[in-house]
């Protein structure tokens, strides 16, 4: 008891809390002591299983974002390569139209080349 004497106030409160539950709990009739321990692992399991669902999810969310940004990445690829590709076809004196056909690309897009 002295140990907790030394203590500051605010470390002493949430030992004396401690002390008090354990008293409170060590005076539960059998039966009530039967229930008690089983709120108390269906508390622990439940919170054991929202921990692993959370995982879960977790990882479902990262991969459905990993594919998500893999295919915009790809998407922007291949619009960057069309657009190389009228360029070179530009430069290489091939008719708007015709580098049109060749890429897909708008006559916009092609012009603002």
């Amino acid at each position: 008891m002295e140990a907790l004497n030394r203590l500051p106030w605010a470390a002493q409160s949430p030992i004396f809390k401690r002390l008090s539950e354990i008293a409170e709990i060590s005076e539960l009739s059998t039966e009530e002591r039967i229930k008690y321990d089983a709120a108390i692992q269906w508390y622990r399991d439940n919170a054991f299983l929202l921990e692993g669902a959370e995982e879960v999810g977790l990882q479902k969310g990262m991969k459905k974002g990993l594919e998500k940004g893999r295919a915009e990445g790809r998407a922007e690829g291949r619009a960057e390569g069309l657009k190389e590709t009228a360029r070179n076809l530009k430069s290489m004196g091939l008719g708007v139209s015709d580098i049109q056909k060749a890429t897909g690309l708008s006559l916009e897009e092609i012009r603002g080349l």
